[in-house]
């Protein structure tokens, strides 16, 4: 029956076909491209341990942007989102759909929260050349939370514009961008020197 409700409101087919639409999808795979650069550019004087670290967080970047990417179109949010009205309605409780969603959306910003936190802490080593990539990713994480939270307060901020350019493409090409940026940065360093801080 769940299954039912959901392919009655929600059929597959390409999210946003526009050419913002697809700008942004080129955009995720060119940040994507740059990311997986950085990975084999990562050379340290010394601490292989944090080496590591920075490789596996720009080889998650690279992972999660692909995915991105595919999802601009694919946009599989909305599929959850039906998920999400159709077993409201199922279970009966489709009326108080709101404190649900209230509930959602502190148990998602709480989870991007601790995740933001332990990218700070799990990076703090060389947080000069990751921050721009880690504010970038909490931008396109704030902007998927606020898609996959489907308020009514959320889609009217997102699909406010400012002449002519909308606020859901300004936030996630901002996010790309910042990503990008740290990229391209790193990028052009010969080498990626990081200080070793005394145990003592």
């Amino acid at each position: 029956m769940l299954f039912d409700c959901v392919f009655n409101v929600w059929t597959p087919k390409i999210g946003d076909p526009h050419v913002m639409g697809w700008v942004t999808v080129a955009a995720y795979f060119g940040a994507a491209l740059l990311a997986l650069f950085v990975v084999f550019r990562i050379k340290y004087i010394s601490l292989e341990s944090h080496e590591k670290r920075d490789r596996l967080f720009w080889w998650l970047l690279v992972l999660l942007l692909v995915f991105l990417g595919v999802n601009k179109q694919l946009d599989l949010q909305s599929f959850f989102t039906a998920v999400g009205r159709c077993s409201a309605k199922l279970g009966g409780w489709y009326a108080d759909r709101r404190e649900i969603q209230y509930l959602f959306i502190l148990s998602i910003g709480g989870v991007f929260s601790v995740v933001g936190l332990f990218l700070v802490w799990f990076l703090r080593m060389s947080m000069s050349h990751n921050w721009q990539a880690i504010v970038g990713v909490s931008v396109l994480m704030a902007f998927v939370f606020m898609r996959a939270a489907s308020f009514h307060d959320f889609d009217t901020l997102i699909r406010f514009d400012i002449a002519g350019i909308r606020m859901n493409w300004i936030m996630e090409l901002s996010g790309i961008l910042l990503i990008c940026i740290q990229a391209a940065v790193n990028l052009r360093k010969k080498k990626m020197v990081i200080i070793k801080i005394p145990e003592n």
